[in-house]
């Protein structure tokens, strides 16, 4: 029964994760027509403004997103739809008082990192569509419900996809057509959330001054990790953008899509080698296996994107960015030790060790910062990728040092 019942647990996570690989091109799939249609400088405003996105999303809920899971687990179903008014009424606040504090740095300093002063300002209101996407996608997830999850989530993924290729190629929008395509898609997928909560009668409108107080006391503290995560992964447009050049960031970001491709492979594995791994810890059972799959994986996939560089550029890239192909390897390599990291990381969060887990996240994100200045300032744009691979290999030592001595700790039964 045991077997049986983890190969249904396996089969269930592989099925999230191969719809999580799939969705997670979206980038990928639209750089052909991107590098074709686009200048390095329009590239350039897309890249500050996926990175802006991905920072405004990991603080509009102040990391309640998570606690909502873990309530549709532990909790009713009332409490849980407490909890949810809760985190849309946080989420949007936030985008308000985020807009408003980009609107004064407008006045005050300028044009926002390149970004046109309206798309900046509309910005926090689209991450709070995604924010909504993913805190819905995740309750489909955590309910089981593989059918809804596919609506949601690939209904999102096609939508983008088509829309934006009709504004860019049949329109002629350039990056306003990549913009609008996301923006277009969300308020359908936005309908079809309501409909998904409305039928699993999640919409509770009463509001408990309580129950948002407690979210975002037992939230905020999550959000450290998600920023480290974020700042490690898209300051290096903003330094770059500054330091060097909007065009610059344009190039440097398709260098950065190729190399995500062993971001995405290391997600999608941890995605279902986690559950396996607190089984085994668990347990105190070896799981010396799973790292080594783990590791092959992660190795195999950099040596693919090593191999077929050059492919890559010529078949889905426009050739006035292939300068970007030096920082591919660079990038891939440091996402490779992000993978052995997050790998190790599963001990952290077993065990509960949230101040150890706050420490190397502040740890990692200083450290990538100072990287990033210094070593663009020396090697120019090449030096964030730099940047990028060794804060993920001097994380990845420190996380595998201190799993060790977990591992050994709980050997003791001390």
């Amino acid at each position: 029964m045991g077997k049986i019942y983890h190969l249904n647990l396996l089969k269930r996570i592989s099925f999230f994760a191969a719809i999580t690989i799939l969705t997670s091109v979206v980038s990928f799939l639209l750089l052909p027509i991107l590098t074709k249609y686009l200048s390095p400088e329009d590239y350039g405003v897309l890249s500050i403004f996926n990175a802006l996105i991905r920072f405004i999303v990991t603080f509009l809920s102040l990391g309640s997103i998570n606690i909502l899971m873990v309530s549709l687990i532990d909790k009713k179903k009332s409490f849980f739809n407490l909890q949810l008014r809760s985190f849309f009424q946080i989420s949007i606040t936030n985008a308000i008082l985020i807009s408003a504090g980009i609107f004064i740095y407008i006045v005050l300093i300028g044009s926002f990192f390149g970004l046109p002063n309206w798309l900046a300002l509309l910005s926090p209101f689209i991450a709070f569509g995604i924010t909504s996407f993913e805190a819905i996608s995740g309750i489909t997830v955590f309910k089981k419900q593989q059918k809804e999850y596919s609506i949601l989530v690939l209904s999102k993924f096609f939508l983008e996809i088509f829309i934006s290729l009709f504004l860019i190629v049949g329109i002629g929008l350039n990056w306003i057509g990549r913009v609008s395509g996301l923006i277009i898609s969300l308020i359908i997928v936005l309908f079809l959330m309501y409909r998904y909560l409305k039928k699993e009668k999640h919409l509770d409108f009463t509001l408990s001054k309580e129950v948002t107080k407690d979210l975002i006391k037992l939230g905020t503290p999550l959000i450290l990790m998600n920023v480290s995560i974020t700042v490690m992964n898209l300051s290096d447009r903003f330094f770059i953008e500054k330091m060097v050049g909007l065009s610059d960031t344009g190039i440097y970001n398709v260098g950065a899509v190729i190399g995500s491709i062993e971001l995405i492979i290391a997600n999608a594995v941890i995605a279902v080698f986690r559950p396996i791994i607190y089984t085994c810890l668990k347990e105190k059972t070896t799981d010396k296996k799973i790292q080594l799959y783990n590791l092959l994986i992660l190795a195999g996939t950099l040596i693919g994107i090593y191999l077929f560089n050059d492919l890559l550029f010529f078949l889905f890239v426009n050739e006035k960015f292939y300068s970007a192909k030096e920082y591919v390897f660079p990038i891939a390599l440091g996402f490779l030790f992000w993978g052995i990291s997050n790998y190790y990381l599963s001990y952290l969060i077993f065990y509960k060790k949230n101040t150890i887990n706050a420490f190397i996240s502040i740890f990692g994100m200083v450290l990538n910062l100072i990287l990033n200045y210094i070593l663009i300032s020396k090697f120019s744009t090449i030096g964030a990728s730099y940047a990028t691979a060794i804060t993920y290999f001097l994380m990845a030592i420190i996380i595998y040092i201190v799993s060790l001595k977990l591992i050994d700790y709980d050997k003791k039964d001390i």
